[in-house]
């Protein structure tokens, strides 16, 4: 054990701040970058040096649902594995009573001890009682190696389905390393947090439309090998049609066939002529899109290129990469992937190579990187820094403008939370796996997002014609949603209505929702769908007519001649309540005494003789 001036001034000054009532709350976003983490937060910081991961710095605050703790360290671990030599715990004294729970250390008495890198947590709170990181609502930012991280624990779980967690509204907090033995803070002094009552509130949820007509958007999908199964297959065809994407890039689907799928989505997203365009590499990795492929490359490993055709209103093309780098442990091979495709991307971007792209292709990197080990992997996709330059030749900025690639990071649509893995009986908790990296230089992203459906609200799910378990069954990944922006030429809109004609499903009437009711690509306000004169939009939103049956209310008048020439009420098919049928009645066949009275007004006038012209001509032919 060792003292220091500068540990015991800490000592001496934080204790009655971090006991105040009214420490700083704040809104967290999991997602392994720190920008919110706030300097006024309350904060704790040591400077011993031992052998080893060295943590040296404690950050709190919390919202209505999670606590949240930044924890910083002397150089980069790998928080949940060995690679760099560690086993970090989380003690929680709750109840604010050393004499209570294990005995962490002197006068700390922990309900629970977490041990981040053996993957348990330990409930003492009631005697030694061993849990998974699920039942606490564990989050961990990020999943590969950094010398800060972020933790979240649901403020309401109940480890033995019984007894809270936090019991009290004070807590007191402990970082442990004992490969080392460096506390954090150390024995004899305590960091005490106060929870701040005052709600935040929920999260802004995240609508799926597409707002911009103009964005590609692209789903980057790992479907655990389910698209054969049926279930799934009905989550699949509630998932997808809700996002409505342009481009699927889709990942272990080692046992289907493009035909199969190119069927399964021509079914959940039906388009016009030849449909769906679907090709797949020679391992797991398919990508679908609305628009055919110029070529695609299979060479680099476990990753698949194609050079999508996109509509000529856009001034390039765009080149995808469905990424599904190796898994686990494997850091060196996956790292020589990382390499193989910076050196892919060097080559396509000079002329001359063995492929070459036209210069300001749109570039997206997108897909399940597995990105569990070294954060040297992330720098060498996003900054172009390989790692074996003998084989894979000099570094090489991955952007037009010779900069980095942008992580684009999706957000949960329900929660401040960008994990995008998840299994709840796995002892590793959730974790960000699946990216987009994109050239920001000649695109950017108007949008983005996870879904997963346990995890929206009852009214999301009836909106977007979902059910609460889709993601669940469809896939132990969730999908990430991004709309990109690529230049278009000079574009025009007739209408008026804010829609450049090549987007605008109706560009001769405005119609700037963009509604259509039966997604055939034609807007509302210009078809008509059951041929009876009124477009689907006057029947959907003033007659209130079925659009899909030219005579809703089947009295043998069309809803247009009632509405426009009898003025009869298309919903009833006796629209004075006599007793007679509006078209039996029209034909003069109930017995009325005035049989000249085709509108029924009590008069024989000029608007009789227009009813009986249109229903049966002006001539005598």
């Amino acid at each position: 054990m060792r003292f220091s001036f500068f540990r015991i001034f800490f000592s001496f000054v934080w204790v009655p701040v971090a006991a105040s009532m009214y420490a700083q709350q704040t809104a967290i976003t999991m997602d392994g970058y720190f920008g919110d983490w706030l300097s006024g937060l309350p904060s704790f910081a040591e400077a011993d040096v031992y052998s080893g991961v060295n943590l040296n710095g404690i950050q709190v605050t919390n919202d209505d649902n999670y606590l949240y703790l930044k924890l910083t360290a002397s150089e980069e671990f790998d928080l949940h594995d060995n690679l760099i030599p560690h086993t970090t715990w989380l003690y929680l004294d709750t109840d604010m009573n050393g004499n209570t729970g294990s005995s962490a250390a002197t006068g700390f008495g922990a309900e629970i001890g977490i041990n981040f890198r053996l993957h348990y947590v330990n409930f003492y709170a009631t005697g030694l009682f061993g849990i998974d990181f699920s039942t606490i609502g564990l989050r961990t930012f990020p999943s590969y190696t950094s010398d800060t991280f972020e933790i979240a624990i649901s403020r309401n779980a109940m480890p033995d389905e019984s007894t809270p967690l936090f019991s009290g509204n004070n807590i007191k907090i402990l970082f442990r390393n004992t490969a080392n033995s460096d506390y954090l803070p150390n024995i004899g002094t305590f960091f005490t947090y106060s929870f701040n009552n005052n709600s935040i509130g929920p999260v802004s949820p995240i609508s799926l439309e597409k707002e911009n007509p103009s964005a590609i958007r692209v789903i980057a999908y790992n479907t655990n090998g389910r698209l054969s199964l049926t279930d799934s297959q009905d989550n699949y065809g509630r998932i997808l049609p809700s996002v409505n994407p342009d481009i699927i890039a889709l990942s272990e689907c080692y046992l289907q066939s493009e035909l199969f799928v190119k069927d399964l989505v021509d079914s959940w997203l039906p388009l016009p002529g030849y449909g769906w365009y679907v090709t797949k590499d020679d391992y797991d990795m398919m990508i679908c899109s609305r628009w055919p492929f110029i070529q695609t490359w299979d060479t680099p490993d476990r990753q698949y290129a194609a050079l999508i055709h996109l509509p000529d209103y856009y001034t390039h093309d765009l080149l995808l990469i469905n990424a599904h780098l190796q898994c686990c442990s494997d850091d060196a091979t996956r790292q020589t992937q990382c390499d193989e495709i910076i050196s892919f991307i060097a080559d396509a971007k000079n002329p001359g190579g063995e492929i070459s792209i036209p210069q300001n292709t749109p570039i997206l990197y997108a897909g399940d990187l597995n990105l569990v080990g070294y954060s040297q992997q992330l720098t060498t996709l996003l900054t172009g820094d390989i790692q074996d330059n003998l084989t894979y030749g000099s570094d090489a900025a991955p952007d037009w403008d010779n900069s980095s690639f942008t992580d684009e990071v999706c957000r949960n649509t329900a929660l401040r939370m960008c994990y995008t893995w998840r299994d709840d009986g796995d002892s590793y908790p959730p974790a960000r796996m699946d990216y987009f990296l994109y050239s920001d230089a000649v695109m950017s992203v108007a949008k983005s997002f996870i879904l997963e459906t346990e995890e929206m609200t009852s009214n999301q799910l009836m909106t977007n014609g979902l059910e609460e378990m889709d993601t669940w069954g469809a896939s132990d990944h969730f999908p990430v949603i991004a709309d990109f922006l690529i230049e278009t030429i000079p574009l025009s809109d007739s209408d008026g209505d804010l829609i450049n004609d090549p987007f605008d499903n109706c560009p001769s009437v405005p119609n700037a929702l963009q509604a259509d009711f039966n997604l055939n690509g034609t807007g509302d306000a210009c078809e008509d769908t059951d041929g009876d004169f009124l477009s689907d939009e006057t029947e959907l939103t003033i007659s209130m007519t079925d659009p899909e049956d030219q005579d809703t209310d089947d009295d043998g008048l069309t809803d247009q001649f009632e509405i426009q020439v009898t003025q009869t009420d298309p919903l009833n098919a006796d629209s004075d309540n006599n007793g007679c049928n509006d078209g039996v009645q029209l034909a003069g066949q109930c017995g009325t005494a005035c049989p000249a009275d085709l509108n029924h007004n009590g008069l024989i006038d000029v608007n009789d003789l227009i009813i009986f012209i249109s229903v049966y001509g002006s001539s005598c032919d």
